[in-house]
């Protein structure tokens, strides 16, 4: 379980809203083999490449998790995962709940609202100095 990558898409839009690379990431994958429940695959310091949300979010700290119940490995054996011979993890089905984190871009974005008024502040200052 490395490198790679996953995107995240608006699906009404089909707009790509976040493109992470996860080759910088360490990957980790818990959980008991014999347990149908409590398998987790955990991601940490991904990078964010691409999409909409880049700029609002730092790019060094993407995080993302998976939590798995329900699982059946491949060839219907029940509740747990099974390893090959060489102690690779097989090809298993489960039910997952993924969660995306990421900390907020330290130099941040102004709010909308802010813009404005600092827009018209700089309209009134040029007015200003043209009646002088």
């Amino acid at each position: 379980m490395k490198n790679g990558n996953f995107q995240v898409y608006d699906n009404n839009l089909n707009a790509l809203l976040l493109d992470v690379d996860l080759t910088p990431s360490s990957t980790l994958l818990t959980g008991s083999l014999n347990s149908p429940t409590g398998g987790l695959i955990t991601v940490t310091n991904a990078k964010a490449v691409g999409g909409a949300l880049l700029g609002y979010v730092d790019p060094n700290s993407i995080s993302f998790s998976i939590s798995l119940s329900n699982i059946l490995s491949n060839g219907g054996t029940v509740g747990h995962f099974v390893l090959d011979s060489s102690n690779v993890l097989t090809a298993f089905q489960a039910s997952a709940t993924k969660e995306i984190a990421a900390n907020p871009n330290p130099l941040g974005s102004p709010e909308p609202s802010s813009a404005v008024l600092l827009a018209l502040g700089s309209l009134c200052g040029a007015i200003i100095r043209r009646r002088s």
